[in-house]
Formats: structure tokens, C-alpha cells, sequence
């Protein structure tokens, strides 16, 4: 049972949480680009970003909110249930969020691996930016925090396509602020079934963000 006094997380009540934000965010997309934050531990286990990007922003005296999963041994996490009200498949019960968050991290390594065979730069380009996809919305489907979900997607999306060298165009498919329509959109479609417009969208984004 969700102890009742334990708060609800919402940054965005935080008069300062976009230049907080933007902030963490110009500073973590830099290290990544520069090689100062491996990108393949980025996107698998991402809590040491999600705790760089948001400790400033976590209610008081409740820091484990920003660097950990929801269900992690925290008394206001333990049974922390999350739901996004048009789209019952989002945010899985606490009690899997780790299994779940353990199964993403192999399923990344082997993604990775069958890349690194890849030796023209073309294939790689594609399978990087379909894998990204997937992760993308896998990520958003678990829900794994209590908040920031999509910053940490996207993050990893940055990461899992920095690592072949390929980076996005930061006006088109941003970690902070949340990128503009069809973005939401085009997850769904994904998750839904229909991969292909947000796999051409993230393609079509990194060819003009790598030319």
C-alpha cells in the first residue's frame, strides 16, 4: 500500500524547472557528445542522469525521488503506480519496474552488438535509429520513475545513436524541452504498431542533424 502522505512528484509546479533543466541538459548532451559519459550506460541504466537532471527539482526531504525507479526499496517509492490517462499501457506496476529496467539493459547490449557488426556507415545509420525508436517508447511505456520518463528516453535515444556517431539536429528532437507535435503522436503510432513514420521522422532528423 502507497503510504498516503508520501507527495506526488510534479517538477513543472517549480517556478525555476526550466532553466534548471536546460541547464543539466546543455551540460549531460555535451558530456555525451564529448565522451565523458559512456553512451551505452546512459541509455541501459540512466538513474545516474535522471538524479543529475532532477535532484534540484524533488519534493523536500523525498532526494530518492530523482535516481530511482519506482519500486526501488524507498518508502515512498516502493508502490509508487503510475498512469497516463489516454493510454492504459503505460507505466507497468512497480514491483516489475526493475525486471523490466534489467530485461531493457540485455536487450540494448545485444541491439548494440548486432550494430557493431555493421560496416557501412548507411546500415548503421538506419539500424541506430530504429533501435532508438524502440527504445524510446519501450522506456516510456515502463515508466520506470516518477517523473521525467520522456527526458530519460530521449536521452537515451541520444546516446544509442551518439554511439555510431550520429547525432540529432537539438532543435528537432530535443531532451529538454519536450519536442513539438507530431512527437506524442508518433509514439503512439509506434506503439500501436505502426513503427515506420517515427523511425522515418528520427532518420530523416538525423541525416539533416549529420550532413
Amino acid at each position: 500500500m502507497h503510504p498516503s502522505d508520501c507527495p506526488e512528484w510534479e517538477y513543472v509546479r517549480d517556478s525555476s524547472h526550466q532553466s534548471i533543466l536546460r541547464t543539466e541538459c546543455t551540460d549531460l548532451l555535451q558530456g555525451l557528445r564529448l565522451g565523458r559519459i559512456a553512451t551505452f550506460e546512459a541509455a541501459g541504466d540512466s538513474r545516474p542522469i535522471h538524479r543529475r537532471f532532477f535532484i534540484r527539482l524533488v519534493p523536500e526531504n523525498h532526494s530518492y525521488y530523482a535516481g530511482h525507479f519506482r519500486g526501488e526499496d524507498f518508502r515512498c517509492l516502493r508502490y509508487y503506480e503510475v498512469a497516463v490517462r489516454d493510454d492504459s499501457r503505460v507505466g507497468i506496476p512497480a514491483s516489475r519496474v526493475s525486471d523490466a529496467m534489467r530485461q531493457l539493459f540485455l536487450r540494448l547490449r545485444e541491439g548494440l552488438c548486432k550494430i557493431d557488426l555493421l560496416t557501412a556507415r548507411m546500415d548503421r545509420l538506419v539500424a541506430a535509429a530504429r533501435l532508438a525508436c524502440h527504445f524510446l517508447e519501450l522506456i516510456g511505456r515502463i515508466h520506470p520513475y516518477a517523473n521525467g520518463n520522456g527526458h530519460m528516453a530521449r536521452f537515451a535515444s541520444w546516446a544509442i545513436v551518439g554511439r555510431f556517431g550520429f547525432w540529432p539536429n537539438p532543435n528537432r528532437w530535443p531532451v529538454e524541452p519536450r519536442p513539438c507535435e507530431p512527437y506524442v503522436e508518433l509514439i503512439k503510432e509506434f506503439r500501436n504498431g505502426n513503427h515506420a513514420p517515427l523511425e522515418h521522422f528520427m532518420l530523416d532528423m538525423l541525416i539533416q542533424g549529420n550532413q
